[in-house]
């Protein structure tokens, strides 16, 4: 029931705007401990679909920001904020058997390094199953109206996202936190651009909602899935074993990316390709100019 981002991005803006302040030692911790107490993010507006998760992250921010000035103007925090008895990880992980790990390669591994970005605007748990249904469309040409039936299967936490009984009324295109709608379009378009997972119209893709199903399997990992599409004549099999390298791309990958984004540009292809050109040879360059 908890959004991931405002749960844990008040901490990382403390502990930057910390660093940026130039605090000492104590008063990080005091930073952190504030942002442990102003961290929040529940998902009931995404049950009922209204716009709280579009300002989410901006307070996510602000909250990081305003704890480091707290702490800089000598406020402070419950120095076990994180690790205590009612602390960050007893709240939001039921315990504090892995605090250890919070600071284990403090230093040495830097988690910015690993950010990357969605390849479609949808939610994180819908990215691999709808990369899976782009490939396969892309590869076989499947005639979408020939589709008899599609199972999808998730890691069962991501299945059930936001839980078990907390989904009343569920739309066909929102199961799965959008998994539904992202594979319906991929299969049908080749790709699942902003419009086309916002599309409620377009018969082939509701056609194709009507026949999917998405459980939950134990043998599937978090940011992984598998997807089987039958027809008459075949049935297909694709599969992600590993969800983190799905998200990470190389420069032909990113390409494919930005090109099926064109149409929602205000540039033209001709312009967007003069862009790959140059970036494709920018290590190359004499200049930056």
């Amino acid at each position: 029931g908890w959004r991931g981002s405002p749960t844990y991005d008040v901490l990382a803006a403390a502990a930057a705007a910390a660093r940026l302040f130039r605090l000492d030692g104590g008063r990080t911790t005091d930073a952190l401990g504030f942002a442990a107490c102003f961290t929040f993010g529940n998902v009931e507006c995404n049950i009922a679909r209204t716009m709280e998760t579009q300002f989410e992250l901006g307070l996510a921010a602000r909250n990081g920001l305003v704890s480091a000035a707290l702490a800089k103007h000598q406020g402070p925090a419950a120095p076990t904020a994180i690790e205590g008895k009612a602390g960050f990880l007893n709240l939001f992980a039921g315990t504090t058997e892995f605090a250890a790990g919070i600071t284990a390669e403090l230093g040495k591994q830097f988690e910015i390094l690993r950010v990357t970005f969605k390849r479609y605007p949808t939610s994180m748990i819908a990215q691999s199953p709808t990369f899976l249904a782009a490939t396969l469309q892309r590869e076989e040409h499947l005639n979408p109206d020939a589709i008899d039936e599609i199972v999808i299967e998730l890691d069962p936490f991501e299945a059930e996202y936001p839980g078990p009984g907390r989904r009343q009324k569920e739309e066909l295109w929102d199961r799965g936190s959008g998994t539904a709608q992202g594979v319906a379009a991929a299969l049908v378009h080749g790709h699942a651009s902003r419009a086309l997972l916002r599309k409620r119209d377009d018969a082939k893709i509701n056609r194709l909602l009507e026949r999917m199903t998405i459980k939950g399997s134990e043998d599937v990992k978090p940011q992984c899935a598998t997807l089987t599409v039958k027809t008459a004549a075949k049935n297909y099999f694709k599969e992600i074993r590993d969800g983190s390298r799905n998200h990470y791309f190389s420069f032909d990958d990113t390409v494919q990316l930005v090109r099926d984004l064109q149409p929602e540009m205000r540039i033209s292809p001709r312009t967007l390709e003069k862009i790959i050109e140059i970036t494709r040879e920018l290590e190359n360059a004499r200049s930056v100019r």
